[in-house]
């Protein structure tokens, strides 16, 4: 009994020392409901878990904490695959009249004590957010707390993952729950100004699988950020950011810190934007920054870095950089295997505009800048106060755009404008011919600025995807004859995207016995793709030592293992006109049990239409495992231990196909050969290109071997984790990766889908001929 009284007197002396949990609808009819519980009722944290459904959140949802007791706040749905769905309206009578009129507020009050306040984190994850129709909030989420009757001094760190912010299809659904599609406003509801937005004190803010879409007004932005401190922002994998009536992305202040970190098979996206599809205004860029040097220091603070960041499709500039102070600097940027294209229909548009009277030091590597209504990038004022900035291009491709006709508003060029600007290119594509040529040279240099040009090609690059569909493979190159190792290095240049190798008939005379011998010519570096026009063979070089699943997997613990059964070490494509033929080599193969049990499973899988989710996903053979919709095959095989037979599939019939591969396997040669039919194929090799996935694990009666938790004697690996993907645990140990880093195949591996891992070729069969697709618009 004395001790329950202690223990009494502890939770009333340190009312925020428990945590509480509650939920919605069993415990409170609404979010805004159970928010306004819990904040009442201060702890340490707060967690509102949403069941699946429809909630009217006819107040909105006003998260105004006390940032001496509330400083850990969790709003998530149950279930990421059926998010619940909150419709907003407006907000009123809060602390702050700037609070007013949003969907959803984070913010803190001002308290007694200044200086006293804790650091304030928010968490909101697995939602969809809408306006209510007919009362519709202007912004979605709205996070200030520097205004009057708020507290300036407690930082608020931001987290939002799988978040949808759409307009109201009228039925309370979202318009568009990919972003990637415009939608109908008509007889919807759209919020009226901007889907997610960040001012005041912050500390970090991390957004991944956020999208922010249809918005409709006189300046709606998908994403605004808008520190009054140093601050960062870090935008992940899978963020869309389209059809706003202004901008996709807004930062607006120096000082921060901004990362936008997307994958090769999950790329941040900023499409659609400025497009007036709610009456907008048509104004600035896909991603815009607006500087006005408020900390003080110049060069200021903070820095820029951008990857797999596909800026398509907006109807005013790819990249607009503003500036309120004349001379002024931004902080330095990075962009690498970024893609600006497609964009500008209206006045003044450019692939990429810097403001004119300022200074920069921005580097592209890997980017890819081409289609772009106006200039390809104009920087610098004559005359200016200071125009001292340098643009530098390594590995990328720059171009005009498609179609271009005289009288377009400004040349398909590189614009200097100032003596003192600086344009370096280096082992880069500056396009003078083919459909996306630039105009003249491809540098306008009026203001007899410094350009320094060093292994630039000027060839057609032959692109070859068949749309601009956000897949990991939009702007392939297929010129292997001038960019094939014209990057840096001797890298092949192929800009944001992949260089294409065409395999032609192969000289060499190929026997389906699991022996790798007849497979002559030396591979290329670890880790990369090469193509040898002396055989016709695509050859990649993975890295060994890489077989660990999602980071710890191992083989059993019996001695027969080696546990490099089934690491991938090298992957070759070749074809005679009849069959194409696929080696896999792996680690050493251990033995003991007999009839190859100790074998790697291996599987490959076919993608040809280049069209996003056609397909079918599963990775076969018991994988336990799927290929993102970007991979999704027409053709799939998979071979375990000698005697267990191939599975294979074509256009997702299997059994009417089993004679149309054939695959051999050597323990002694730790290698696995297939033979395809190409007749079998048929009309699947009449595409754009075929991306291949290659992947492997252990072999247990012609199926994946298990992974557990630990491993077994001669059974079960280990290393396994709880999956997010039904529960489920990959049980592939190892991919063919070319250009994805290890923790990148670990990280996909773990969420039991392969995205961003194929290895793209053409075949050139005189009865089949390869289309060239020219991009469309």
């Amino acid at each position: 009994m004395k001790r329950s009284a202690v223990l009494l007197s502890l939770s009333l002396a340190v009312p925020g020392a428990w945590a509480q949990t509650v939920a919605v609808p069993s415990d409170f009819a609404t979010v805004g409901a159970a928010v306004a519980s819990v904040l009442a009722n201060p702890a340490a944290p707060d967690v509102i878990n949403v069941s699946p459904g429809t909630y009217l959140e006819t107040s909105g949802v006003a998260v105004v904490a006390d940032s001496v007791e509330d400083t850990n706040i969790t709003i998530q749905g149950t279930d990421p695959a059926n998010r619940p769905i909150l419709v907003l309206s407006p907000l009123a009578g809060q602390p702050s009249t700037t609070l007013n009129g949003r969907g959803m507020v984070l913010s803190v009050t001002d308290y007694a004590g200044a200086g006293n306040e804790n650091d304030v984190t928010f968490t909101l994850n697995n939602v969809v957010l809408l306006p209510a129709v007919g009362g519709a909030p202007n912004r979605a989420f709205y996070s200030n707390n520097n205004s009057a009757g708020l507290s300036a001094n407690a930082v608020m760190n931001i987290n939002a993952r799988n978040v949808l912010i759409s307009a109201n299809n009228g039925s309370n659904a979202p318009v568009s729950t990919t972003g990637l599609t415009q939608g109908s406003l008509a007889g919807g509801q759209a919020f009226t100004d901007d889907g997610f937005y960040v001012q005041g004190v912050t500390g970090t803010v991390n957004v991944d699988h956020l999208v922010s879409t249809h918005l409709a007004g006189a300046n709606p932005d998908g994403l605004v950020f808008f520190p009054d401190n140093v601050a960062t922002i870090n935008i992940g994998p899978g963020c869309v950011f389209s059809y706003t009536d202004r901008i996709g992305i807004q930062i607006a202040q120096d000082g921060a810190t901004v990362n936008i970190n997307g994958t090769k098979s999950e790329p941040v996206i900023i499409t659609g934007t400025g497009s007036a599809w709610g009456g907008g205004n048509q104004l600035n860029g896909g991603l815009a920054m607006f500087h006005d040097n408020a900390f003080g220091t110049d060069p200021p603070s903070g820095a820029y870095t951008a990857s797999h960041l596909y800026i398509i499709g907006n109807n005013h500039s790819g990249i607009d950089v503003a500036f309120v102070d004349a001379g002024q600097s931004t902080p330095p940027a990075t962009f690498t295997n970024c893609i600006v294209a497609n964009n500008g229909v209206t006045a003044n548009p450019t692939g990429i505009l810097i403001g004119d009277d300022h200074r920069v030091a921005w580097t592209f590597d890997r980017c890819t800048i081409v289609d772009n209504f106006g200039s390809i990038v104009d920087y610098g004022l004559a005359g200016g106060v200071d125009s001292s900035s340098s643009v530098t291009f390594t590995n990328s491709i720059l171009g005009g755009r498609s179609g271009a006709t005289a009288g377009n508003l400004d040349d398909e060029q590189i614009e200097l404008n100032d003596a003192a600007c600086t344009l370096n290119l280096t082992n880069s594509a500056l396009v003078l011919s083919g459909a996306f040529a630039a105009a003249g040279t491809g540098v306008l240099n009026t203001g007899g600025g410094t350009v320094n040009q060093v292994g630039v090609v000027n060839a057609d690059p032959d692109f070859v995807s068949a749309q601009y569909d956000y897949s990991s493979d939009v702007l392939d190159v297929r010129n292997t004859a001038d960019y094939a190792g014209a990057g840096v290095g001797g890298s092949d240049l192929a800009g944001a995207a992949e260089l294409v190798h065409t395999l032609g008939q192969t000289t060499l005379t190929i026997t389906l016995d699991g022996d790798p011998s007849d497979w002559t010519g030396a591979a290329g570096p670890v880790g990369s793709l090469t193509f040898d026009p002396a055989t016709q063979q695509l050859i990649y070089n993975d890295p060994a030592g890489d077989d660990l699943g999602d980071g710890d997997y191992t083989a059993p613990t019996n001695g027969a293992f080696n546990d490099t059964e089934s690491d991938i070490e090298e992957v070759r494509f070749a074809q005679d006109g009849d069959y194409l033929y696929v080696l896999v080599r792996t680690g050493a193969y251990g033995t003991g049990f007999g009839a190859d049990f100790e074998t790697a499973m291996t599987s490959v899988t076919l993608n040809h239409d280049d069209v996003n989710g056609s397909n079918a996903n599963d990775f076969g053979a018991f994988s336990d495992t799927r290929l993102s919709n970007a991979l999704g095959w027409e053709v799939q095989w998979a071979l375990g231990e000698t005697g267990s037979g191939i599975y294979s599939a074509i256009n997702g019939v299997f059994a009417a196909n089993a004679n149309a591969v054939s695959g051999e396997q050597s323990e002694a040669n730790a290698a696995v050969e297939f033979r395809v039919d190409l007749a079998a194929l048929g009309v699947f090799l009449d595409g754009p290109e075929i991306n291949a996935t290659v992947g492997q694990g252990h072999s247990s009666g012609g199926a994946y071997r298990n992974v557990q938790a630990g491993a077994a004697g001669a059974f079960d690996g280990g290393g396994g984790n709880a999956s997010p993907l039904n529960n489920l645990i990959s049980r592939v140990y190892d991919l063919a990766s070319p250009g994805i880093s290890q923790a990148d195949q670990e990280a996909q591996i773990a969420n039991a889908v392969i995205g961003g891992s194929e290895i793209p070729f053409f075949m050139d069969l005189p009865t089949t001929p390869v289309r060239h697709f020219e991009l469309y618009r």
